[in-house]
C-alpha cells in the first residue's frame, strides 16, 4: 500500500487541508505492461461503426524518457506543469476514412468521449434534432449521452439557450430502468447519472458541501430524479460530516458522544476505504449500551 502523499506546510495547518493532495497530482507508482495492454485490448474491441475500431492511442511510460518527453510536449504549457507527473500519458486518435471503401466515417470523430460536446456543437451551428441514448449505451462508442446535453441547456441557458421539452426529472430513473434491463450500468464516474456524481468523500468537500451545497452540485441532484447528494464517509471525513451522517440515521448526539463515536470512526477507517453505515450505527448503539449501563450501575457507599 503506498502512503498518502501530505502537504509539508512552512507552519501549522488542518490535518484535513494538510491531507487534501491535489487529483493532479498523480502517483509515481509505474503502470504495468500488462495492465496498459488490458486496458488498449479493451479500446480495440469496444463497438464501432462498421465495427472498424477507428481510433489508435500513442502510449509512452517513464520507463522510456525520451518519448515520454515528446507526447509531453505536445501539451499545452499550462498542462505539462503536472502532467510530467504521470507515469503514462497517451493521446487518443481516431482514423476518419473507412479501410474497406476509402469512404469519410462520419461517426469516428464521437468516438473519443466526444459524442456530447459535438451533438451540442451541431446545435449552436443550426440543427434542432441531436440523436442520443440513456447512458450513452448503444450499438457503439460514439453515442452521445442525453443527460449530458439535456442537462448542459439546461445548466448553461445563458450561453445554451435552448429547450428540450424533457422532464429532467425522470433522467435518473430511466437510468437506473436502463441499467435493469441490461444488467449493468453506467461507470461510477459518468457525469449526470454515475453512482458517484452527487457523492461527496474528501474532508474539506464534505464541510463545503454541508454548509452550502451548491459550493460543489451545480446541479441540484432532485432535478434528475435523486433525492439528495450522499456523503462517502471515510478517514478524511470531519466531525461535521459524521454528525450530519449520525442525523440522518437518527441520532442527534451531544458533542461528548460526538466525540467518542469519532474516535471508534477513524478506528475503521484507517483500516478501510468507506466506512457503512451498519458500521456507524454499530458505534453509535455501543455508545448508548455504555451510557445506560454506567447509568445502571449500582453506586457503593463507604
Amino acid at each position: 500500500m503506498h502512503e498518502q502523499k501530505r502537504a509539508t506546510p512552512d507552519y501549522p495547518i488542518d490535518k484535513l487541508i494538510a491531507a487534501r493532495w491535489s487529483p493532479y497530482a498523480f502517483t509515481d507508482r509505474p503502470v504495468s505492461d500488462d495492465d496498459l495492454r488490458s486496458l488498449l485490448e479493451a479500446a480495440r474491441w469496444a463497438p464501432s461503426s462498421y465495427n472498424e475500431q477507428p481510433w489508435a492511442y500513442i502510449v509512452a511510460t517513464k520507463a522510456y524518457p525520451e518519448e515520454f518527453q515528446r507526447l509531453l510536449s505536445c501539451l499545452v504549457e499550462g498542462n505539462q506543469a503536472w502532467a510530467k507527473a504521470a507515469p503514462v500519458l497517451a493521446v487518443g486518435c481516431s482514423r476518419l476514412n473507412f479501410t474497406r471503401n476509402g469512404q469519410p466515417n462520419a461517426a469516428a470523430i464521437h468516438d473519443l468521449g466526444l459524442a456530447s460536446a459535438n451533438s451540442i456543437a451541431a446545435v449552436v451551428g443550426g440543427a434542432r434534432q441531436i440523436e442520443c441514448t440513456i447512458n450513452g449505451i448503444g450499438e457503439r462508442a460514439g453515442n452521445c449521452s442525453l443527460e449530458e446535453v439535456v442537462m448542459a441547456f439546461r445548466i448553461r441557458k445563458d450561453q445554451l439557450p435552448y429547450h428540450t421539452g424533457i422532464n429532467t426529472q425522470h433522467l435518473y430513473p430511466a437510468s437506473k430502468l436502463l441499467t435493469e434491463f441490461i444488467a449493468f450500468g453506467p461507470q461510477p464516474n459518468k457525469a449526470i447519472v454515475g453512482a458517484n456524481a452527487f457523492a461527496h468523500e474528501a474532508g474539506i468537500h464534505q464541510d463545503g458541501y454541508l454548509k452550502e451545497k451548491t459550493t460543489y452540485e451545480i446541479i441540484d441532484p432532485k432535478s434528475i430524479g435523486i433525492p439528495e447528494g450522499r456523503l462517502v464517509l471515510g478517514k478524511h471525513s470531519g466531525r461535521h460530516a459524521l454528525r450530519s451522517k449520525c442525523e440522518h440515521l437518527g441520532y442527534n448526539l451531544s458533542k461528548e458522544e460526538l466525540d467518542v463515536v469519532y474516535q471508534g470512526f477513524i478506528e475503521i477507517a484507517d483500516r478501510k476505504k468507506n466506512v457503512a453505515d451498519q458500521e456507524i450505527l454499530a458505534i453509535i448503539r455501543t455508545l448508548k449500551l455504555s451510557e445506560r449501563m454506567t447509568k445502571d450501575a449500582p453506586v457503593s457507599g463507604d
